[in-house]
């Protein structure tokens, strides 16, 4: 019987069950996979929606606060190595429930315990027993002690990502570190072809749900609810989309009967915002399949309808029809990290050889892609990363390349602070715009 097949102790809560299954999920990131895989492979059949919650909570505030707890740990264990490598991780997540949840210490302390024992036997239990007793006695002085560690360790960030945004926003670096690392609010876009936004407020509102409304359909919540008790989500009047990538999709201008590619589409909101904004043909395209299907299911269920394919837009051979289009979006692939906030294990999962090999993916598909493109059009260039290297560097490589390319001033709502012409950093007015990161660039196309 392996570790992952221990049984917990019989007088185990489910908090352990918890425990144990963080510990999986944060192990599988730092050993390169993403959260939401590591989290599908949790067998969490049967569990109550608390439980479930609870569990994405323990794995994204130790994901977000990693380098701390990891030099808690080791302080607190007065060790740098752990054996078996296990106790890392279940040690990181025991310490953010003590430093990050309402769950009472001893309750804490003792599940954690117990889900060593399952996951490592019970030689291990009076050892985490020990280190986390010990950082109770030693809280204070470890957080005093914590303010005279490097600023990455601090705010909890590999080091290579803290130089990189000190180098391209020296009056802002830390400001955007210390908002990856906040909660995010919940951001919805309302469904006009459905409901107005006045008339799905008022119903929310009766419901005991309440926001303030941005951008052309956009509410932020008051306060983050569970996406079920949502007033009108599986009927299509609503859908859950960050403001930031609402407010990019509506820079695109578009009329009636526009032939328009998103040309990385998946999981389909932009798509969808596109197509409640006006009466277009729509191409929405993704090299992945099975990302491409939750696009088809979002469509359908917001009553909306588009030409769903699959295929890569850097090899439009594959799948153009030849015949130009008005208006192209990419939401290119990057970095995202100007989501940190709500994608925890970007964090860890990205090194600095991913930058480099993204840089160079987004200038295959703007050159790929503006061939497609009808003189007059205007191809959008998005990207969820606040590196500028994947931004406002690469539109500029781009333009050198590309004499056809025009770049075209984009104009935000209201209270939206952008960097330069496109560049949106995360956070905001906190009442309305608390937007991620994000980066816009219209590009238009002259006559050669």
């Amino acid at each position: 019987m392996n570790a992952r097949e221990k049984p917990l102790p019989n007088n185990a809560t489910p908090l352990a069950l918890v425990l144990a299954a963080a510990t999986r999920v944060v192990q599988a990131v730092h050993a390169g996979r993403s959260v939401e895989v590591a989290l599908n492979a949790e067998n969490t059949i049967g569990w109550a929606p608390q439980a479930k919650s609870s569990l994405r909570d323990y794995v994204t505030g130790t994901l977000r606060d990693w380098r701390v707890l990891q030099v808690l740990a080791h302080w607190s264990a007065g060790r740098t190595m752990f054996t078996p490598a296990v106790l890392e991780p279940l040690l990181a997540v025991g310490l953010y429930g003590l430093r990050g949840t309402r769950v009472p210490p001893h309750t804490v302390v003792s599940q954690t315990v117990d889900a060593a024992v399952a996951l490592a036997g019970g030689q291990t239990k009076g050892l985490v027993n020990g280190i986390l007793r010990g950082y109770q006695r030693r809280a204070a002085e470890f957080d005093t002690r914590l303010k005279t560690q490097p600023i990455a360790v601090q705010l909890s960030y590999p080091d290579w990502w803290v130089s990189r945004l000190q180098a391209d926003w020296p009056n802002a670096w830390e400001a955007i570190l210390r908002a990856g690392n906040a909660r995010p609010p919940m951001a919805l876009r309302v469904n006009p072809t459905k409901i107005t936004r006045e008339a799905w407020l008022e119903q929310s509102t009766a419901l005991g749900i309440s926001g303030v409304p941005f951008g052309e359909c956009g509410v932020l919540l008051t306060r983050p609810v569970p996406s079920a008790q949502l007033f009108g989500l599986q009927d299509g009047l609503v859908s859950v989309q960050d403001a930031g990538a609402q407010l990019c999709a509506e820079l695109l201008a578009l009329k009636p009967d526009m032939r328009v590619l998103d040309a990385c589409s998946a999981p389909g909101g932009k798509a969808a915002a596109l197509l409640q904004r006006s009466a277009i043909a729509l191409t929405a395209l993704d090299t992945d399949a099975t990302r491409q299907r939750t696009t088809t299911e979002l469509l359908k269920r917001l009553g909306l309808v588009a030409d769903v394919r699959v295929g890569d837009a850097g090899k439009p051979e594959t799948w153009w029809d030849n015949t130009p289009y008005d208006a192209i979006l990419l939401d290119a692939p990057c970095t995202a990290s100007g989501v940190i906030r709500r994608h925890a294990d970007g964090k860890w999962l990205k090194r600095p050889s991913d930058l480099a090999a993204l840089v160079r993916e987004q200038a295959r598909l703007l050159d790929a892609l503006w061939p497609l493109l009808a003189p007059g059009g205007t191809l959008l260039y998005i990207s969820c990363s606040v590196f500028r290297d994947e931004n406002d560097r690469q539109i500029d490589a781009f333009l050198r390349r590309v004499k056809t390319a025009k770049l075209t001033s984009v104009v935000w709502p209201s209270g939206v602070g952008a960097q330069g012409s496109g560049q949106l950093l995360p956070g905001g007015a906190a009442s309305t715009h608390n937007h991620d990161g994000f980066f816009c660039a219209a590009l238009e196309k002259t006559p050669s």
